[in-house]
């Protein structure tokens, strides 16, 4: 993580979506970043392309902003970058920026020391608070981008996160707050439509192969598209009981078959349509005669 050198095509590469309206836009969006911010007088410097951290500016070549302070929190910001102030003000540091506000040229940066407080721009403790920055790419010209920061009850505490940042990838091209404009699609490992966060997650604006829009899988390596749980305990059927196992006695036997026997034909099966087909056929018997003696 900790390359000295800017490579921006690689993240716009991995995780840029390009949109069409109003205008085309390519917004890269570091969703997991989750930077903590040490409280010391060097705190965190960071390059926002290349995603390299550091504790000293000499450790991140090219590094774009820096949060820091043992006492409060300050920003500091490299060649051409800033931090935006809330609309309408010209001095001053970054601003707590409401959702949806337009982070781009019109806009006023400075660096400096936030302010905690109950007017409009002031950071909150115990919340989450919105910034806006811009700084110099690798090509040389500026882009405009957004990051979340939590905080925790004091500014110069332990509890110094930040915890996504997003940046519009076109250069002179506003962001708004908020906006990553790209969909979190969940990894599908058995193919039933749907996925789990546990297996792993994308960032993208089109849908990845594997990967499907729907979370919480309960039974995530065996397809049981019906998310079936008989004894409500959110752990799907098709992966607590042997396919089979129809009275759920730990074992695939003889007192089963009547039980599947029982749904033969039937248009709305319980466990016995083993092969998930929505019907119990001699299909689903030749499964249970496979799983002769199986326990889950």
């Amino acid at each position: 993580m900790l390359h000295c050198r800017r490579l921006a095509k690689h993240f716009a590469a991995a995780a840029a979506c390009t949109l069409g309206s109003p205008a085309s836009s390519e917004i890269i969006h570091w969703s997991d970043a989750n930077l903590v911010v040490p409280a010391n007088i060097d705190g965190l410097y960071i390059n926002v392309q290349s995603r390299a951290v550091g504790s000293f500016g000499s450790s991140v070549a090219g590094w774009d902003i820096n949060p820091y302070s043992a006492t409060a929190l300050s920003w500091f910001n490299g060649f051409g970058a800033g931090m935006m102030r809330y609309p309408g003000a010209t001095s001053g540091s970054a601003a707590n920026l409401p959702l949806g506000t337009q982070v781009g040229p019109a806009a006023s940066y400075g660096s400096g020391t936030v302010v905690v407080g109950t007017q409009p721009g002031n950071w909150q403790l115990n919340s989450p608070n919105y910034f806006g920055f811009r700084f110099v790419g690798a090509d040389g010209q500026t882009r405009y981008g957004w990051g979340r920061f939590d905080i925790g009850a004091a500014l110069n505490g332990p509890d110094r996160v930040i915890v996504e940042l997003a940046y519009e990838n076109i250069p002179g091209t506003p962001i708004l707050v908020g906006d990553a404009s790209c969909a979190t699609w969940f990894r599908d490992v058995d193919g039933d439509g749907l996925g789990s966060s546990s297996d792993g997650t994308l960032v993208s604006c089109s849908q990845p192969i594997g990967y499907v829009a729907t979370d919480g899988d309960n039974c995530a390596s065996v397809a049981n598209p019906d998310q079936a749980d008989l004894n409500g305990n959110l752990i799907g059927d098709a992966c607590e009981y042997a396919r089979g196992d129809l009275n759920l006695d730990g074992v695939v036997s003889a007192s089963d078959i009547p039980l599947l026997l029982a749904e033969w034909g039937s248009s709305t099966p319980g466990l016995a349509d083993l092969n998930l087909d929505g019907t119990v056929t001699a299909q689903d018997l030749t499964i249970l005669l496979t799983n002769w003696g199986s326990t889950p």
